[in-house]
Formats: C-alpha cells, structure tokens, sequence
C-alpha cells in the first residue's frame, strides 16, 4: 500500500460524529436538572427568577430539537454521500475526474456545516445568562438574610433580656464579663439557628444551582464536538482534493475491496447510530 493510499484509508476509517448514548444522557440529564430545579424552589424564589431559569430551559431544549437533533440528521445524509465516493474508490474503472467532483461536492457540505456549527459555538460560547441568574440568587439570598436579622431585631426590641444584652454588651469591660460568664461549649447566639437554617437554604439553592450550570455547560460542549468533526472533514478533504488535482496516478488512489468495504461499513454504521440518535432526541422533547 502506497503512501496515498494510507492516508486514504486512515483518513476516511474515522468516521465518528458524537458518542451518541453519552450525548443522550447528557441531555437528559440537563432537562431533568431544570425540571427539579424548577420544582423544587418554584415557592423559595421570586417568580422572576424561576422564569429565567425556565427562559434558559426553553433555550436549551430549542437548541436541541432545532439544532442538535437535526444536524444528527444531516450527517446521515453526509455519511450516503461519503458511502457513494468509498464505492467510487473500489472501482478500477472510475475516472479521476469523477471522484474529483464527488469530492468538490462533500467539500461543499462540509464548509456549510462548519460555518454552521462555527457561528452557533460562538452564540453560545460567551453565554453567561446562568450565570447572572447565579448572582441574583446570591444576592437575593443576601439581602434575606439581612431582611431576617433586621425583623428579629425589630421583634425582640422589647424584650428585657434582649435589652438588657444590648445594655451588657455597650462596654467592652462589660463585654469581656459577659463572655467570660458564658460557658466555652455555649457559643450559640439568641438568633443563630434561624440564621443558620438561613444560611444553610441559601447555600443549597446556590450549590444546586452551580451543578446546573455546570450540567448546562457540558451541554453546550455538544456544539464544540460536533464542530471539531465538521472542521476534521473539512481539512481531509480539502487534503484529497489538492492531491487530485495534482494529477496523482488512479492506482495510487483507489482502494482494494476488503479495505474500502471495512471503511464503507464503519460509515454505514455511524449513520444507522445518528439516525437512532435523531430519533431518540425527538421522542425525548415531545
């Protein structure tokens, strides 16, 4: 086997588009995570924020159905298109123009589908909606806090042990009695378990949160995937096509049955596999 002729055949074996069963999963589990989220504070947050969230979801299943889906979709038409140029290349009989032109054409899909995926990585690659939706969780938690601290304040303020603490404590002789009288294991304060009940809700909603986003972000990961395969197939063939035009020998070329077939079923299984996954994504989103 010539030196085109390994580049043939270890150029065009690779015909993986996506690790489809872990893609799905990942989606899957990206929609289910919204959906708890959702319920699961849907009585913690104020409502606009709960919308924004949803908002995000909406986004991200668009993003899915009309972009994800359907470019599973388009590869599989690809993957007939590069069957039919393998066959091409087990046939002595082909003439190099013909195969030059099969090329051109897959050339031709390959830029569409680059530029495609090119402009929907950078749509999202600078996203920082969750992220925003992030901070106003933080700072919403924030300001109920101090919400909670000023109203117990407020509502003790009549207290007399509430007032004779503040009065006990205005000096710092005064302060360090106190402290000495308190006993070492009694480090609790009048309001530190709401604070504490506080401060551990905000905490779940915070880190419950982050784990969304950081499921999110592996699902926009899908679009650098898939753009990577575009741009591979982009440059193999704009590689074959340079060696054809400059005018190499037809036998140096095509391909001997037993590996032109290996290849042709390695295609034909990755497109059954999208065509699966097409099908899958669709009845996941109904």
């Amino acid at each position: 086997m010539n030196s085109i002729n390994v580049i043939n055949v270890e150029e065009w074996k690779n015909s993986k588009y996506l690790d489809y069963n872990n893609t799905f999963n990942i989606i899957k589990d990206i929609l289910n995570a919204f959906h708890d989220y959702e319920m699961n504070n849907v009585n913690i947050l104020p409502i606009k924020f709960i919308n924004d969230i949803k908002n995000q979801e909406f986004i991200f299943y668009q993003l899915i159905k009309e972009d994800i889906a359907l470019e599973s979709y388009r590869f599989s038409l690809y993957s007939d298109d590069v069957i039919i140029y393998i066959d091409m290349l087990m046939k002595e009989s082909i003439e190099l123009n013909d195969l030059l032109e099969v090329l051109k054409s897959l050339f031709e899909d390959t830029k569409i589908r680059l530029n495609f995926m090119e402009d929907l990585y950078n749509k999202y690659k600078n996203n920082d909606e969750m992220k925003k939706i992030l901070n106003n969780i933080h700072e919403y938690g924030h300001h109920t806090l101090n919400d909670n601290f000023t109203s117990y304040n407020s509502n003790n303020s009549n207290n007399p042990f509430h007032f004779c603490l503040a009065s006990l404590l205005s000096s710092s002789s005064q302060l360090s009695n106190f402290l000495s009288f308190i006993k070492p294991n009694n480090k609790s304060s009048l309001n530190q378990p709401l604070l504490n009940n506080e401060n551990e809700n905000q905490s779940n909603l915070e880190i419950s949160f982050q784990e969304l986003i950081f499921k999110h972000e592996k699902g926009l990961n899908i679009i650098y995937e898939i753009k990577q395969f575009w741009k591979n197939q982009f440059e193999i063939i704009n590689k074959f096509i340079d060696i054809f035009e400059k005018g190499e020998k037809k036998d140096e070329i095509l391909l001997s049955q037993e590996v032109g077939q290996d290849i042709r079923n390695n295609w034909e299984e990755e497109k059954k596999n999208s065509e699966i996954f097409y099908h899958k994504i669709r009845n996941l989103l109904k």
